[in-house]
């Protein structure tokens, strides 16, 4: 069977689609977790919050590593657009590009989120110091006698 100009053989076009397949599905649980993480992030600075925060990050991490472990496998998105020649191939690449700017708009969204935890935490800090500041100047003033004992008295 003679090859199509543009075409790939079908068997690369199979294998991409599965990759790319895979690779969508990575992406809308990259985009879950992200979601996830927006949620603990409002129940900072609990410890409950820190330890989910946590696992929430190493399992996106971990979605991550796969992902980029499928794109070197199928060299990179461009390339596969640019070589598609079916449609289901064409229609998962652009709804993988579609979730993967939700999940960046979501992850911006996080990052500012946690900035703002943050400063506020900066603040607690800083008001608990002043606090223990005035408290320990308060208890400097109250009733303490001289030290020296005058003796001519």
């Amino acid at each position: 069977m003679k090859q199509m100009a543009g075409q790939m053989p079908a068997d690369n076009q199979q294998e991409l689609r599965r990759i790319a397949t895979e690779k969508l599905r990575l992406a809308k649980r990259f985009c879950e977790l992200t979601a996830e993480q927006r949620a603990v992030i409002s129940a900072l600075p609990s410890e409950e919050a820190f330890v989910r925060m946590d696992a929430l990050v190493k399992e996106r991490q971990r979605c991550m590593d796969e992902f980029d472990r499928l794109s070197e496998l199928a060299t990179n998105l461009a390339i596969i657009e640019s070589k598609a020649t079916d449609g289901e191939l064409r229609a998962i690449s652009d709804e993988l590009k579609t979730v993967l700017r939700d999940a960046a708009k979501l992850d911006t969204a996080n990052k500012e989120a946690l900035l703002a935890q943050r400063e506020a935490m900066l603040k607690l800090i800083e008001q608990l110091k002043q606090g223990k500041q005035a408290l320990g100047a308060y208890g400097r003033q109250g009733g303490s006698e001289a030290a020296f004992v005058d003796k001519n008295k």
